[in-house]
């Protein structure tokens, strides 16, 4: 079994529509090949999207949009899903 770090994308939509928020979450997950880590990880930012009402009354959707990046880390002492790094961005603020 490897240890990969493993990077993916959600997004929000807002009443359907696509309002710029996104969260790169970067996990560790231990599979035997990259296929097997990109399938669990697709698993893992699935079981994170969830929906709620804003302040402003509208559906707030979260949707997992894909896996960017797999690494093979080469330590094995870290649980399998083990979040290392997330954040959320505008995509705004990538354009400033």
């Amino acid at each position: 079994m490897k240890t990969y770090f493993v990077c993916s994308r959600i997004e929000s939509r807002s009443d359907g529509r696509p309002d710029g928020d996104y969260e790169e979450s970067i996990r560790l997950v231990m599979a035997e090949d990259q296929f097997e880590a990109r399938t669990k990880a697709e698993s893992f930012s699935r079981d994170a999207e969830h929906d709620y009402v804003n302040d402003r009354n509208e559906v707030v959707s979260w949707h997992f949009v894909a896996v960017e990046h797999i690494r093979e880390f080469p330590e094995e002492e870290f649980s399998d899903g083990a979040e290392v790094y997330s954040r959320h961005r505008t995509q705004d603020m990538d354009t400033a």
